[in-house]
């Protein structure tokens, strides 16, 4: 299979990728709040019946990110916040994802240990359950617009269905995990400094997930508190491989060959001291009212950037 974030061709990484952005737009994005309030109001609803107990949050997340998921892109609720008759689901997902983050430096070898019967037991789960989900998801039309909506429209070829799977398992796993990584660690954050929820909720008014667009833009400190979770505790820490062109790079004094691969860590880079001022610290207000803590806006990349950046953000 072959997806937006696996294909060597520029010009189908192109063509796929203003699908993507039309998927993932702000316009789509808008008609996908009111699915994404519904599990927010289960979410809390989860958490207000363990009230005054223990709770693993970081697992009410997973759930709460899957059934987003699920639904925002292709209209399936796996109802995780509601029942436990689905774990199967995240299981599988486990499974095939194991060696995603380990291996990440090495994405050749992801592919070899994938096609071996013993270790790539795993991934061929995963891969026949997004089978049969993105199949299911062809016969049947959506209650509402989601993001398959917008593959779905991408010109039949002969390897359409091949480009099906692999943007599915790109929808699963970037739909999830950095959702619940954002929010187990801003949570973290919100519980140490606890005076910054009195400040979300001031600003919060009457913003609400059907206030629209405009109105939530208004919460300026929801917003810093986001981006100072994503500059500590990017969801990618290591970031993303990249090849130098062919006629090499120099930077600085150093000049880099052409073909070599290179990575910039974004954990290391968002805690430089020459781009942020106490970078290891966290503070939300170097992105609202003490903007000079921010030495180097550049520096802040949570999703990438150019052509291969997250299309959300």
């Amino acid at each position: 299979m072959v997806a937006v974030v696996t294909t060597r061709s520029r010009d189908a990484h192109d063509v796929r990728r203003r699908i993507w952005d039309q998927a993932l737009g702000s316009k789509a994005i808008e008609k996908y709040q009111t699915k994404i309030a519904f599990h927010a109001h289960l979410l809390e609803r989860r958490v207000t019946e363990d009230a005054g107990q223990v709770i693993n949050i970081t697992e009410l997340f997973e759930r709460f990110g899957f059934d987003v998921m699920g639904d925002v892109h292709y209209d399936r609720r796996f109802r995780l916040l509601e029942t436990d008759d689905n774990d199967h689901i995240l299981d599988i997902f486990k499974a095939g994802a194991v060696t995603l983050g380990t291996l990440t430096p090495l994405p050749w070898m992801i592919q070899l240990l994938n096609s071996l019967p013993i270790t790539g037991k795993g991934f061929a789960s995963y891969a026949n359950w997004a089978y049969g989900t993105v199949i299911n998801r062809i016969i049947n039309e959506p209650h509402d617009q989601d993001t398959m909506s917008w593959l779905l429209k991408a010109p039949v070829s002969s390897d359409y269905l091949n480009w099906l799977l692999g943007d599915f398992l790109t929808l699963t796993t970037g739909g999830t995990e950095p959702v619940i990584s954002a929010l187990t660690f801003l949570f973290y954050h919100l519980a140490k400094s606890p005076e910054h929820v009195s400040q979300i909720r001031n600003e919060q008014g009457e913003a609400t997930a059907s206030s629209g667009v405009d109105q939530r833009k208004r919460m300026q400190h929801l917003d810093a508190l986001i981006f100072e979770t994503l500059r500590l505790h990017p969801s990618i820490p290591s970031g993303g491989l990249r090849m130098v062109p062919h006629h090499g790079l120099q930077i600085g004094e150093v000049h880099v060959p052409g073909g070599a691969t290179v990575v910039t860590p974004q954990y290391s880079l968002h805690r430089c001291e020459d781009c942020f001022e106490h970078a290891d610290e966290f503070i939300p207000e170097r992105w609202t009212t003490r903007p000079e803590m921010v030495r180097n806006r550049t520096a802040f990349l949570p999703w990438g950037i150019g052509k291969e950046t997250n299309p959300s953000f």
